[in-house]
């Protein structure tokens, strides 16, 4: 049986867990937040009809695995974690100066502000979008 006392701590240890939890989570989503700040974002239904077209490029920031799995029509996979010369390789392809849309897989996944920095700061491309909206009910549509 337990003694008040060892109730009390344990509560007191819960409650010290939950309280860093909460404060990672919001430190990591105001970190998250603040790396979208630096991009324009774009809401699918604006992007999708110039993606298409092949007016802009859309790159899937996820796993490979998860891009295989699914994702948007149009979209080129390259992965957040890529090495550099594969990013390079990658964007050799890509139209100069050309729109650069980067998504990931949810609202709160930092991926795709993480790549859409590496696309401007290692491979100097101008103009990098990161996809906002309801897209996320077409990810696991096939092309």
């Amino acid at each position: 049986m337990s003694t008040p006392r060892v109730r009390l701590v344990i509560s007191l240890v819960l409650a010290l867990v939950a309280a860093c939890a909460v404060f990672s989570w919001g430190h990591w989503l105001s970190k998250n937040h603040q790396a979208l700040a630096r991009f324009e974002t774009v809401e699918w239904e604006d992007a999708e009809p110039r993606v298409a077209s092949g007016e802009w490029v859309l790159v899937d920031a996820r796993s490979e695995k998860k891009f295989a799995y699914g994702h948007l029509p149009g979209a080129y996979s390259l992965p957040a974690e890529a090495a550099p010369e594969y990013l390079q390789f990658a964007v050799a392809e890509w139209p100069r100066n050309g729109v650069v849309v980067v998504y990931c897989g949810s609202p709160t996944c930092s991926l795709a502000a993480e790549l859409a920095d590496r696309l401007q700061r290692e491979s100097g491309v101008p103009d990098v979008r990161v996809l906002t909206g309801n897209y996320f009910k077409d990810l696991h549509r096939r092309e």
